[in-house]
């Protein structure tokens, strides 16, 4: 029940995303070295990147990289937070939906309609691409930081006091990778929430075309008498 590879890319490469954060709750048996590997997760990766990650928010520093941590890193933090939570205590619902999007009453009919969600399907899709590129770039474009003497961290500059600079390189590098680490996996569960909801919005939007496709399609009055009222009945399932 739980396959992703029915799935567009976009929503299998969410997918991926979730089982790498450990945030896909599907009720299905998971192994014990990957029940060890999301407690880990969440303790270094979620918690203890996060808790040091608002802690700098206090830690004196200029104003301009005061205000990037609040209006920037803590808002999108927050968002991420709220999104991967919703995901995860409502996996099952959601699932339904994605499950739904597949069904056959959301197939179309005839070639013209499989052509129409073809065409925005492939534009849904080029459109992901420039945004999980950039995304990525967003995540690592801070790693030009390694070519500075300046020894600047990539997203926040103190991680519970320990030491660092050109008498601490290994401290410095370790901090970066991890900071890199944490910033990409914290990407992914953003990108992710804000993908699945664009692919159910999407797949709305299709189904609202065809709908409009099959209503203008009614010629004659025993055509009307046959086809009205399951019309009427899918769309409000889609709304529902």
């Amino acid at each position: 029940m739980y396959e992703t590879g029915r799935f567009i890319f976009p929503m299998r490469f969410t997918m991926w995303a979730w089982k790498l954060c450990g945030m896909f709750n599907a009720p299905v048996p998971k192994s014990l070295p990957y029940r060890v590997y999301c407690y880990t997760f969440y303790c270094c990766i979620m918690a203890l990147y996060l808790f040091v990650l608002m802690l700098n928010v206090f830690v004196p520093q200029p104003f301009e990289q005061r205000v990037f941590f609040i209006m920037y890193i803590a808002l999108t933090e927050t968002a991420m937070i709220l999104k991967t939570r919703t995901i995860y205590r409502y996996f099952d619902t959601i699932w339904d939906l994605y499950e739904t999007t597949l069904g056959p009453s959301f197939q179309p009919r005839d070639e013209p309609e499989r052509a129409l969600q073809n065409r925005t399907l492939l534009v849904f899709n080029r459109w992901y691409y420039v945004y999980i590129f950039v995304s990525h770039m967003a995540a690592f474009g801070t790693g030009s930081h390694l070519l500075s003497a300046e020894y600047r961290m990539p997203f926040f500059p103190w991680f519970f006091g320990i030491p660092y600079g050109d008498e601490a390189r290994v401290a410095y590098y370790t901090i970066f990778v991890y900071q890199c680490f944490g910033m990409y996996f914290h990407m992914l569960l953003n990108t992710a929430g804000d993908t699945q909801l664009c692919y159910m919005l999407q797949m709305i939007g299709i189904q609202l075309d065809l709908l409009a496709k099959r209503f203008r399609s009614l010629s004659n009055s025993e055509q009307f008498d046959r086809s009205f009222v399951p019309l009427v009945q899918h769309y409000n399932k889609i709304h529902r």
